[in-house]
């Protein structure tokens, strides 16, 4: 929270990257991934190995964004939202193969 005193998104690459060679992992924007929320789908899928919810309805968002306290920028913290909803919290992580 503290990182992004402007309250707004920052510029990529800023900070040092991780061992993989990611940058801002973590905060600047929460990254949109492919679950539905369901606030009892793990509960209900407990014995599945990486379950996806595929379903209707609002989507996940994970690692948090400038907006977010120290708290929330985490990996396993969900928020969910219509994904129709254009908000400059949100966004995507480009990816490529690993060389690794």
């Amino acid at each position: 929270y503290d990182l992004y005193a402007e309250k707004r998104p920052g510029p990529a690459g800023v900070r040092a990257a991780n061992a993989y060679g990611i940058h801002e992992i973590l905060g600047n924007v929460s990254e949109w991934v492919v679950d539905s929320y369901s606030p009892n789908f793990y509960k209900e899928t407990k014995d599945a190995e990486d379950p996806v919810n595929t379903g209707p309805g609002k989507k996940i968002h994970r690692g948090g964004s400038f907006r977010n306290q120290g708290r929330d920028i985490t990996v396993y913290k969900r928020f969910f939202e219509d994904p129709r909803v254009c908000d400059p919290r949100i966004g995507i992580r480009c990816g490529k193969t690993s060389q690794r």
